[in-house]
């Protein structure tokens, strides 16, 4: 780790793939969509096994897709900015990154490929925004009524989250006109609590499901490879952290 680079090493690591609260999302999607146990009654229900473990593989593989084009195109920034940013001795910086690179892309394309550029981005932004406020908000709402059994009262209760969202994140964005920052402090935030996620949800798979749907010794395995990892960063950036208030202030 270069020395001074945890502030910008740390938001990279939580958010290149998912960060702690995101990787919690992709089961509330699964339940909301009725695949495996979602579709099939109440708990303590009898279970169809074939049916699940079917729903299972579905779910590996939509998560390895996720997993193989999350690492080439995080590979494919990381590229960009050593063959194409540094010759130009370049450092795009908050807010201009997204034109800088749009003006890179229109040299070599012309301005129709400066403008399509533009439009992707606009597109993925709008599409990652709508992403974090349904995920954010169906969270909240399993957290509060997920004993709920009335689905009308689900529904109310996320249609309230998702005006508390609005709400919130409008105040935010006019008191803190920031949006590098804000983004850097929620990914840090995501990255230390990785560590966190991972043991709770082994924890909560072994806990709750029955042997044959819990995770395999390999995945078991990975899991603490993975917390292990980011608990390495989690601690240097803490112990960065707390020398700088050291230093700053005492």
């Amino acid at each position: 780790m270069p020395p001074g680079s945890l502030r910008e090493l740390v938001p990279f690591l939580g958010w290149a793939g998912a960060g702690a609260i995101t990787t919690m999302w992709f089961s509330l999607w699964t339940r909301g969509s009725g695949r495996g146990a979602a579709g099939m009654g109440a708990p303590g229900v009898k279970r169809d096994s074939a049916m699940i473990h079917k729903w299972l593989r579905v779910n590996r593989l939509d998560l390895g897709i996720n997993a193989a084009l999350t690492a080439f195109l995080t590979a494919g920034f990381i590229v960009a900015g050593a063959v194409i940013l540094r010759p130009l001795n370049l450092v795009p910086d908050g807010e201009e990154l997204g034109s800088m690179v749009a003006r890179i892309a229109g040299v070599f394309f012309g301005r129709p490929g400066e403008v399509v550029f533009l439009l992707g981005m606009a597109g993925v932004l709008y599409s990652i925004m709508a992403a974090h406020i349904d995920g954010l908000c169906r969270l909240a709402t399993t957290t509060i009524g997920y004993r709920a059994a009335d689905e009308e009262v689900k529904r109310d209760t996320y249609r309230f989250f998702l005006v508390i969202y609005i709400v919130l994140a409008g105040l935010i964005a006019l008191l803190l006109p920031y949006p590098v920052v804000l983004l850097q402090i929620a990914a840090i935030v995501d990255t230390l609590l990785l560590p966190v996620v991972a043991y709770l949800g082994l924890s909560i798979c072994t806990r709750f499901l029955e042997k044959e749907f819990q995770p395999g010794p390999f995945q078991r395995v990975m899991v603490w490879v993975a917390a292990s990892f980011f608990l390495v960063f989690t601690v240097a950036f803490v112990l960065a952290f707390l020398s700088w208030l050291i230093v700053d202030f005492f």
